[in-house]
């Protein structure tokens, strides 16, 4: 019976990433968090409150078509699936523009936790 074993190519490739990922945690680490101001922290919670009012056009023209009856057509047809469309692609702008640190401009993505992953600003 013979062992299957790993090509050594896959395991440079693995080192490799494991050392970079090990570097980029360290440097982000080391940094200490910058200075929070009042106006950063307003900044933000204008910017979340309009993260959230963003969401409500989706769901305003999609819940149609979630809460629809199984062969029932779409309601509006195809412009209203092309309005839908076209709303959610503005929509994904929109909040791609208005998701980012007010300090450093970075995009936030998924956000969790109190303050920017690039340039360590506090949020609250």
């Amino acid at each position: 019976m013979q062992h299957a074993h790993l090509p050594t190519e896959y395991l440079l490739i693995a080192g490799v990433v494991i050392v970079l990922v090990g570097f980029a945690y360290l440097r982000r680490r080391g940094r200490p968090p910058a200075a929070t101001s009042p106006e950063i922290v307003e900044e933000f919670r204008r910017r979340r409150r309009r993260q959230w009012l963003i969401g409500i056009p989706i769901f305003v023209l999609v819940s149609p078509l979630i809460f629809r009856h199984k062969g029932e057509p779409l309601p509006g047809g195809l412009p209203y699936a092309a309005l839908c469309c076209g709303v959610i692609i503005v929509t994904l702008i929109a909040s791609h523009r208005n998701w980012r640190c007010p300090a450093c401009g970075a995009y936030l993505g998924r956000y969790s936790g109190d303050r920017c992953r690039k340039c360590g600003v506090g949020f609250r």
